[in-house]
């Protein structure tokens, strides 16, 4: 059964970054799985391919990237709600809630980033609209 939060919160180091409705899927699940969709700036290199992704903007699709609309804040819930049934047969807490900034790190998208990269079972996704990125 999936659970729906009703609470908003901020996931960025940005004051002027759009604030992500909270959902989880199975809060305490052994994985998590971060749907990101208040953008990122991603310091050093991707794994192991040497690209450099850098600034990475909010999701939107209205052209603005402060405030989430009605129609932006219904495309997250039915991101995060099929992405949820994906992997409901799975240990896999699936959330817009930041586990970083859950766990005490600091919102400064670099403290966040040292966090993602050391702690095992827990995966960073970032939803941004595809013409603000390069492709890597």
């Amino acid at each position: 059964m999936l659970a729906l939060g009703t609470s908003l919160v901020a996931n960025s180091a940005f004051a002027d970054n759009p604030v992500t409705p909270a959902y989880s899927s199975s809060p305490g699940a052994a994985y998590t799985l971060y749907l990101d969709f208040s953008g990122f700036t991603f310091n050093g290199t991707w794994g192991n391919t040497g690209k450099t992704p850098g600034t990475l903007s909010p999701f939107n699709t209205d052209g603005n990237a402060t405030t989430f609309s009605t129609t932006e804040l219904s495309s997250i819930s039915k991101i995060w709600t099929r992405t949820a049934e994906k992997y409901a047969p799975f240990n896999i807490n699936i959330t817009t809630v930041d586990p970083a900034v859950a766990a005490g790190f600091s919102a400064a998208d670099t403290l966040r980033q040292k966090y993602y990269d050391n702690t095992p079972l827990v995966m960073h996704s970032i939803i941004t609209p595809s013409s603000t990125t390069t492709p890597f």
